[in-house]
Formats: C-alpha cells, sequence, structure tokens
C-alpha cells in the first residue's frame, strides 16, 4: 500500500490535514441542540457533523479538522484548517465524487475510482455517514464485534456514545485496514444541512 503519501492532485490527504494543522483543532462551531434521550437506529435524512480527523498511514500520522454535512444522497466531507478556512472538500453525490483544493478539482464516477486514482487505496466515503452515526451501511454484509463491526474491509470501532440532536451517537470513530488507521473524534450534531464555504483556491 503507498499509504497517504500518494498525491492528491499535488497534494496527498496527508498534505492536506498538515495544511489543516498537525496538532490542535479549533473548538468546533456547530452548537448542538439539547440533546434527545433516545438512541436512533437509521441514518437521519440530513445532518452535520464537526469534530477532529486523523489519519495515520504506516506509521505517519496527520490531523485536522473536518466538518461533514449529509443530505439525502449528497454527502460533504471538509478539511478544515486551525483557522476555520477549508482547505479541500470532498462531494459525493449518486452520480459522482468531486475533490476540490487549491490544485483544482478532480471528478470520477464513484468515490472508490477517485481515491484509489489519487491516493493508491480506495477510502470508505460511500458508508461513511452510516458509520460516523454509529451504524452499518446498507446493501454490505456486517460482521458484529464487541465494539463495533467489520464491513467492505474495514475494522469500524464506536466508542464513547452520547446523547445528541440526533439521538445517541459515538463521540469516537475508528476506522483500520491494513496499515491505515482513519479516527474522527464528533464534537458536534446538528440536525440540519448548512452550506459551507467555497474549498480554498
Amino acid at each position: 500500500m503507498r499509504g497517504v503519501s500518494r498525491f492528491v492532485g499535488g497534494v496527498g490527504l496527508a498534505g492536506l490535514l498538515s495544511m489543516a494543522g498537525c496538532a490542535s483543532v479549533p473548538p468546533p462551531t456547530v452548537q448542538p441542540a439539547p440533546p434527545l434521550a433516545a438512541s436512533v437506529n437509521v441514518l437521519p435524512s440530513v445532518f452535520a457533523a464537526e469534530g477532529r480527523l486523523a489519519v495515520n498511514a504506516a506509521g505517519k500520522g496527520h490531523y485536522g479538522g473536518f466538518v461533514w454535512q449529509h443530505e439525502n444522497q449528497t454527502d460533504v466531507l471538509d478539511i478544515v484548517s486551525p483557522l476555520g478556512s477549508v482547505v479541500a472538500r470532498l462531494t459525493r453525490s449518486p452520480s459522482s465524487v468531486v475533490l476540490e483544493n487549491g490544485h483544482g478539482r478532480q471528478e470520477a464516477a464513484d468515490a472508490d475510482t477517485l481515491t484509489t486514482r489519487l491516493l493508491g487505496y480506495p477510502l470508505p466515503l460511500d458508508p461513511l455517514a452510516w458509520w460516523l452515526s454509529g451504524l452499518p451501511a446498507p446493501d454490505a454484509s456486517w460482521v458484529a464485534r464487541p465494539e463495533g463491526g467489520e464491513q467492505l474491509g474495514w475494522q469500524i470501532s464506536f466508542a464513547d456514545w452520547r446523547d445528541t440532536p440526533l439521538g445517541v451517537r459515538p463521540h469516537k470513530i475508528s476506522l483500520v485496514r491494513a496499515d491505515l488507521t482513519v479516527r474522527f473524534v464528533v464534537q458536534g450534531w446538528r440536525a440540519e444541512y448548512v452550506p459551507a464555504p467555497a474549498a480554498a483556491e
């Protein structure tokens, strides 16, 4: 596996996270509503999630902030700098996946094709909205484990479940595949879609 040192249109995922900052991430701007007590076992049709993102590939770690926007069949993942600016954006729709950053725009028919082309391996953008919400993605086999499960070649772990405006959701999500680990810490949820500023030119 060639890891996240492969370049994404001139800047690899690791580079994007380095651009976003190597350690501290600003407090989230999403202000969650008073949490609900009940767990919700379905994927919300509309939500926004914000927090910290860490990638470890072949022993090399990189960190940044993220904002995830989900609306029906459209997902937007922003990599955010410590100052709050968007340094890269991945947009997934039923017809395509697009990466936008300071080096331009790249597009493919699906997430696996785009990330394999740019990074050398597929990143799990298609099921990620489900996994962030603490759920298995539909239409794929799920092998349950004590703290999560295995799906699509990834080991998914959920930890620190908390009440949120969208029901009980995991605060920490870990995705592991071979020598690649992706970790999310969700610091804020909102039950609405909030258009984000444009990615950096």
